[in-house]
């Protein structure tokens, strides 16, 4: 069941490429996101297998995020089921012990296939004119490369032609759609993180990278996309002054959010954020901020963004441990694999929510993060309730 369930989440990162296109009134990552949560209730309370202790790491959260939502706002219940379905999605992983990697590998291939598959439907309907191309979720589908870049970034060290093509043409995808921040991640990721290097060689492989990135910034297309005169200092680019640099209308639009928090502390409650930005705005493109950090303050206050990082931090340091431990069950690279991809997906996620609303974008990035999140505990032979001993349970 969990097998089949790990490619269902695959299946349905895949939906969600196709966007805002509508089945039966519904949007295709909307029918994604449904899809997911249910199948996960499902098989948290209905699935065999042992509860497990994160439960209680994620609990003063959840139970926040509820205080938090006002149950008879329809928009404020979908919110919370929004936030809620990655960390659902990671429960219904981690209930069974019985994963193999070859279920992880199989998932990620058939979202990177089933990704570009989209992207040549919707290039189609780019040639023949065809109105389906305004609906299409380009957007988001760059966060789904930009996990696939990671871990085709990972799977170098088991296969080496394969793992540059996944790499390449995830970087390439977000390129062409403009997608800045995952490009960036896409990049400080790799030069900190490139496989098959001594610490000596990343050392002068960043330092050869520090100077081609900044013969890179200081080209003249690459000006022209940031700075509104069309040229610009490191000095300017840091300054996030809107007047000089080119941001969509973030570093604008930020202290109005910021302004609009009546209470700092408990935030002005789940799905605020979109109320605020519509009224404020009058702009569905501004119905959220454009930033992970600022709309969890905004709804639920330095409090719940708080409890929100404590528990990414305790997975992460977490995953550092079991990726670390030595023994027969360490020694495959393929077990590896899911490790970096857990590691740096995490990573990545923290640096695409400056910019991005990531967390409501769970069936294009945080549902597969999760589920890969949850594997990796489950396949690093160290659940979080029990030590396995024997490498057949996990192999």
């Amino acid at each position: 069941m969990v097998k089949n369930f790990i490619y269902l989440i695959a299946l349905n990162t895949v939906i969600a490429g196709l966007g805002g296109l509508k089945v039966f009134g519904f949007a295709f990552h909307g029918w994604s996101w449904i899809i997911s949560l249910f199948i996960s209730l499902f098989l948290f309370f209905g699935g065999k297998g042992r509860a497990h202790t994160l439960i209680y790491i994620w609990f003063p959260w959840i139970v926040w995020v509820l205080i938090k939502t006002d149950f008879s706002d329809l928009l404020s219940i979908q919110r919370c089921l929004l936030l809620l379905t990655p960390i659902i999605v990671f429960f219904a992983t981690i209930k069974s012990h019985y994963i193999k990697i070859r279920h992880i590998k199989n998932a990620y291939l058939m979202v990177f296939g089933g990704s570009w598959l989209v992207c040549l439907i919707y290039s189609l309907c780019v040639v023949l004119q065809v109105s389906i191309n305004k609906k299409y979720g380009g957007a988001g589908q760059a966060m789904t490369f930009e996990l696939i870049a990671i871990a085709a970034l990972g799977y170098i060290r088991i296969n080496k032609i394969v793992g540059f093509l996944g790499f390449i043409t995830s970087l390439i995808y977000c390129v062409i759609f403009d997608a800045r921040i995952e490009v960036l991640a896409i990049i400080l990721i790799s030069s900190v993180a490139f496989p098959g290097f001594a610490k000596r060689r990343k050392i002068i492989l960043f330092i050869l990278g520090f100077f081609l990135a900044g013969a890179i910034f200081y080209s003249s297309p690459v000006q022209r996309e940031i700075f509104w005169k069309g040229e610009g200092t490191i000095c300017d680019l840091f300054s996030f002054n809107p007047k000089i640099v080119k941001s969509s209308g973030r570093l604008t639009n930020w202290p109005v959010y910021f302004q609009g928090i009546k209470n700092i502390w408990i935030g002005e409650g789940c799905g605020s954020s979109m109320d605020y930005g519509l009224k404020t705005f009058r702009s569905k493109k501004w119905s959220h901020p454009h930033n992970e950090f600022i709309r969890v303050i905004f709804e639920f206050g330095i409090i719940g963004f708080i409890l929100l990082i404590l528990p990414f931090s305790y997975i992460f340091s977490k995953l550092t441990v079991i990726n670390k431990k030595k023994g027969i069950e360490r020694k495959s690279k393929e077990l590896e694999w899911v490790g970096f991809v857990s590691r740096y997906g995490l990573l990545s996620l923290f640096l695409i929510s400056l910019t991005d609303n990531v967390l409501l974008y769970g069936a294009f990035f945080g549902n597969l993060l999760f589920v890969t999140i949850g594997a990796n505990f489950i396949l690093g032979n160290c659940p979080p309730w029990e030590k396995v001993s024997k490498p057949s349970q996990v192999y």
